[in-house]
């Protein structure tokens, strides 16, 4: 790998890492949503719903980690 290879790899690094921090925020705003439920609605369908969602999301953000740190192994 030469080094405008490595430069193109940081700069998709940084661009995953600006979308890694949306997705934390709206998993964030999504489980303040769970979060302020009473608790019979987060018991009921809305609820298990909207933890689904949370659990969704999170998972997207440590994708993008996962995808982070692989291009950091290969830029090495």
């Amino acid at each position: 790998m030469n080094k405008q290879q490595r430069k193109q790899i940081e700069a998709i690094n940084a661009a995953l890492c600006d979308l890694r921090s949306q997705i934390e925020t709206l998993q964030s705003d999504e489980q303040d949503k769970y979060d302020n439920m009473p608790e019979s609605i987060q018991g009921g369908d809305k609820g298990s719903k909207q933890e689904e969602v949370c659990g969704e999301i999170d998972s997207a953000a440590d994708a993008i980690t996962e995808v982070i740190d692989a291009l950091e192994r290969a830029a090495e």
